[in-house]
């Protein structure tokens, strides 16, 4: 599954109380942004890149992850959002890969046309 212009929405769900990692890559493999979960982990974290937010989930988690430019949002199980700023832009479209495979429920991805054509900033 390809991203182009750094706009998607993703909609994906994985097994109750198992570890997973999504990650969002260019097709050259440079890294843009990992998410993920490990209920195992003292403080049971939804981690964006170094951006963490409390996620303690029953059953399955669910996650609608929103990628507009340098925006990446992700809002697990309809209780944690956490929004994080990724400083790069790749140099092809971006691939979706999934860490745990065994643990996926379902995943959706769909191209979004993006806000405007100069969206996209540089850290320094």
């Amino acid at each position: 599954m390809r991203i182009r212009d750094l706009a998607a929405e993703i909609w994906v769900e994985f097994s109750a109380k198992r570890a997973f990692r999504l990650s969002l890559r260019s097709e050259k493999g440079e890294r843009f942004a990992e998410i993920s979960y490990d209920p195992q982990q003292k403080n049971a974290e939804l981690r964006v890149n170094e951006v963490t937010g409390a996620l303690a989930a029953q059953g399955a988690v669910t996650l609608r992850v929103f990628v507009d430019g340098s925006v990446v949002e992700a809002c697990g199980n309809e209780k944690t959002a956490i929004t994080a700023r990724v400083y790069s832009v790749p140099s092809t479209p971006l691939l979706v890969e999934v860490s745990a495979m065994e643990e996926l429920q379902s995943l959706d991805v769909w191209g979004m046309k993006p806000i405007s054509k100069d969206r996209l900033t540089t850290g320094g």
